[in-house]
Parts: structure tokens; sequence; C-alpha cells
């Protein structure tokens, strides 16, 4: 478990660093409704944890916020991966 744990913490490090790569400015900004966006920064980070956390988890599904490719089955465990940074949460 402690093996998991940190290589999850090392997935969320990596993410941070896509974060801090994209200049906020130049991000492509989506609307999803009424007060709530989406930038291509949170869908990049997002997909990337998805990809490098199912890695560890292979028998999880992961339940994302921004996803609407969400493919999961209540027969597996669940992992919900909130938004890194949303405006609206605040």
């Amino acid at each position: 478990m402690e093996e998991i744990m940190n290589k999850t913490i090392k997935a969320k490090k990596s993410a941070g660093l896509i974060i801090n790569s994209f200049e906020s400015k130049n991000a492509k900004i989506y609307t999803k409704g009424t007060a709530n966006y989406v930038t291509q920064i949170d869908y990049n980070v997002e997909e990337f944890l998805a990809t490098e956390l199912k890695k560890l988890l292979p028998e999880s599904n992961f339940i994302t916020v921004e996803s609407t490719k969400n493919k999961y089955s209540f027969d597996k465990p669940r992992q919900i991966h909130e938004a890194i940074f949303s405006p609206t949460l605040f």
C-alpha cells in the first residue's frame, strides 16, 4: 500500500509540472454550463492522472470530473478525482 501511495504522490507532482508548463493566459477555456468552465490544462492533467493511476490500480475505474468519457462499472472499485483547481470551488 505504501508503494502505491508513493507512486500516486509522484504522479500528482508530475501533474503539477504539466500545470506549470502551460501559460494560463494561453489556455483554451471551454464552457460546461453557467459559471462552469474548464481549460485544456484541466483536460490534459485529468487524462495524465487517469492513465498513470490506472497503471497502479488496473482493477479500478476512474471517474473524473471534467471528462465525458467516464466508463465504469459498479462491479469494480472506483476512484473519483476532483479537479485540481476549480475557480467555482472557492
